[in-house]
């Protein structure tokens, strides 16, 4: 615990550690869940901050069972994680270039929780071996040193994260093609990095520095240090920052849509009010009162009869609607279309 590289990076951890519970703790009481987005977006995080917690120098390498579980849980939360991503990947695109979004939508909602949490199941495996162990006496892992271990871990692991890395380079690549297409670099840049661009971003960027070790160990010899799988994990918690960034994101842009939302109904109740007084307006002119039927007894006694105005100000946009868009006219029985 010397190595100032070791305390720098315990350092990041607990900041890091600290961000992800926040965020999904915010998103289970306050996200709408029946929008496909917030979905994989909780399931993202809380795998996340399952490889946050496995991931952790020292904490589990004592114990041996301990420390094989929690070997377990880093690549299988890690396996995960990418998988949402991908999929977040295809439901963004299917948006962008996609005539039927709805059916890749639909095969996400019905699949994607079997392939999420099904195909990592793969990690397993290693257990036949019994490779799972501590690398360095510091973290559980698949040590790379250990040809064994080190076959296993690409074969149920980084073999798919490099699909997975591929899969969302490719859609990144489709959709700032497809975005560039448009008029306006503003309208570019803000599709291309809304939330979910900005996560399927973050994700590539700070898994590139984890593939790729593994993938040049397959070429060239070299030993492992403590300090290269800081430099290959420091990433995984920068992540979580990125992820608490982008949630932040997404959040003040609803709480923006929802002002601007507001404002708009607010201005058409008003605009429908004062149309409604004018087309009324006749009516007190003849007989200085109009019945409202909305305020008739429920056996057809009258509660009493209204100014046109203070009905006109009291109807509101779904009122107006409900009533097909138009307004009767009692005096005459014309129906006027509004």
């Amino acid at each position: 615990m010397d190595n100032p590289w070791m305390i720098a990076f315990i350092i990041i951890v607990i900041i890091s550690m600290m961000c992800t519970p926040v965020v999904i703790w915010h998103m289970y009481h306050h996200a709408p869940f029946e929008e496909l987005k917030y979905s994989l977006l909780f399931v993202l995080h809380i795998s996340l901050y399952l490889e946050e917690i496995s991931t952790l120098p020292y904490a589990w390498s004592s114990v041996d069972v301990l420390c094989d579980i929690m070997g377990w849980l880093h690549f299988y939360s890690g396996f995960a994680n990418v998988l949402v991503v991908t999929q977040m990947g295809f439901h963004y695109l299917s948006y962008l270039i996609s005539h039927y979004p709805t059916q890749i939508n639909s095969w996400i909602q019905k699949y994607g929780t079997y392939v999420t949490f099904g195909l990592p199941l793969i990690t397993l495996l290693p257990f036949s071996t019994n490779s799972y162990g501590v690398s360095n006496e510091v973290w559980c892992t698949l040590p790379s040193g250990s040809l064994v271990a080190n076959n296993w871990a690409i074969i149920v692991f980084y073999a798919w994260i490099w699909l997975c890395l591929f899969l969302n380079t490719g859609q990144l690549s489709i959709a700032l093609f497809r975005l560039s297409q448009q008029t306006g670099v503003e309208q570019v840049r803000n599709n291309l990095f809304s939330s979910i661009g900005l996560y399927i971003f973050i994700t590539t960027l700070c898994w590139l520095p984890r593939a790729i070790p593994r993938l040049i160990h397959l070429f060239v010899e070299y030993e492992s240090s403590d300090l290269l799988y800081l430099l290959t994990t420091v990433p995984l918690y920068l992540s979580g920052f990125g992820y608490a960034i982008c949630y932040y994101i997404d959040v003040q842009s609803n709480q923006g849509k929802e002002r601007r939302a507001s404002s708009v109904h607010s201005a058409g109740s008003s605009l429908n009010a004062d149309k409604i007084a004018d087309i009324l307006g006749g009516v007190d002119s003849e007989s200085s009162s109009f019945e409202n039927p909305l305020y008739r007894g429920g056996r057809g006694g009258s509660t009493g009869n209204r100014s046109s105005n203070e009905f006109a100000r009291q109807m509101t946009p779904n009122s107006v609607n409900s009533m097909g868009g138009r307004a009767v006219r009692k005096d005459s029985g014309v129906t006027e279309n509004m």
